[in-house]
């Protein structure tokens, strides 16, 4: 799910945590900024401030505030969000990447498996005149490299798949809770771009749900079995290398009469 960075440093007050229910919230009004301005640079700035804008006002009406979860407990989507606040999808769709991954004003949190909110080490309570709020606290950034790992296969397959995904995630995580480690992830990515890459059967498949799903151990064995027969071959070659030089050398002696 995702979580506004430092919800209740920016967008709280005095005045709204004395409110049960956010009524108005408290907006930055600088435009001298780096983020500010990095958006508004943007084609579409325009249209994706005001999204973000929306977001932040969508955030203050869920529980805990500046999450972007539903009053049943799931997070909220693009397509939830699009429908609250009446922002085209596609533009909530570009400002939640460009917000998370860019601008760093949204981070995205992964729940903990079996696990509902608040979550220990996610939420803390604090309480204040006779009431309790939720406020948002730091916790420890994931050590799974998402990024990295989708940035991988975006390059090598020419693809445009974010690693904010929930879908993604989960499987690049459930990858990781096996053991896997990034440079199995980098290995089972080279190996199928070079196998399906010409194939017009088989491109589609260099997706996360196809790379990183049950079949991911099949596929990195696949790569283990590669390399060795590489490595036999370039043994096999060394050997006929070796000969090939013994026996230039051998006739070259034979024409200089040094045998």
């Amino acid at each position: 799910m995702f979580v506004i960075r430092d919800w209740d440093a920016i967008y709280e007050n005095n005045r709204t945590r004395d409110m049960k229910k956010m009524l108005w919230v408290p907006i930055p009004n600088g435009f001298d900024g780096d983020g500010y301005t990095q958006i508004m640079d943007r084609k579409n700035g325009v249209a994706l401030y005001g999204a973000w804008i929306a977001c932040v006002n969508l955030a203050s009406r869920c529980a805990p505030r500046g999450t972007l979860l539903r009053s049943t407990g799931d997070p909220h989507d693009c397509a939830s969000i699009s429908r609250i606040t009446r922002v085209e999808k596609p533009i909530v769709e570009e400002m939640l990447d460009f917000c998370c991954n860019t601008l760093k004003w949204l981070i995205y949190i992964t729940p903990q498996e079996g696990a509902g909110f608040p979550q220990e080490g996610v939420w803390k309570g604090r309480e204040g005149k006779g009431m309790e709020e939720k406020d948002i606290v730091d916790r420890k950034p994931s050590t799974i490299p998402y990024q990295k790992i989708i940035e991988r296969l975006n390059e090598k397959a020419g693809t445009s798949y974010k690693h904010t995904t929930s879908k993604t995630r989960d499987m690049i995580k459930a990858r990781f809770n096996e053991k896997f480690s990034f440079d199995d992830f980098v290995a089972v990515i080279d190996k199928k771009v070079l196998d399906w890459s010409t194939n017009p059967d088989m491109v589609k498949y260099l997706r996360p749900e196809t790379l990183f799903g049950n079949k991911f151990e099949g596929y990195l064995q696949s790569c283990v079995v590669s390399v060795a027969k590489a490595e036999k071959t370039k043994e096999k070659m060394t050997e006929t290398q070796k000969a090939e030089d013994y026996t230039a050398h051998y006739l070259a002696q034979i024409e200089a009469g040094t045998l």
